[in-house]
């Protein structure tokens, strides 16, 4: 009866054959490169943006404490609220600490330049 093999040695083996099937199709062999490579920077692109959006917590104190209020009418969901019901929800409000809204929208900035057309937020302070 014969020794078994040790694993390391299988391993090497299987290597070795690898390498030389990888070097008689050299077309497969790009072929499967671009493709790992392709999966490996879509996983990590994806997960990097998943990462900073979702999993990492707001960069201010009780971040977890903040929401976004919608109204609903009829059918239709996620309206903004009217600035006369936000007047009324931050006036009446029991439950909220603290309401501010915003709006987004593009702006002119001028200067001595040109001026320049950028995206920003208009918002009202969290209290009077």
């Amino acid at each position: 009866m014969g020794a078994p093999e040790c694993g390391g040695i299988n391993f090497l083996h299987d290597v070795q054959y690898s390498l030389r099937v990888f070097r008689r199709t050299p077309l497969f062999t790009l072929a499967a490169v671009i493709t790992l490579a392709l999966g490996i920077g879509a996983n990590t692109a994806i997960f990097s943006v998943i990462d900073a959006v979702l999993l990492r917590p707001l960069p201010f104190p009780n971040s977890d404490r903040v929401v976004a209020l919608y109204e609903r009418i009829g059918h239709e969901n996620n309206i903004p609220v009217a600035p006369a019901d936000f007047l009324d929800f931050r006036n009446q409000s029991k439950t909220f600490e603290h309401l501010a809204a915003f709006r987004e929208g593009n702006f002119n900035i001028t200067g001595h330049d040109q001026p320049e057309r950028v995206g920003g937020v208009v918002a009202t302070p969290d209290r009077l």
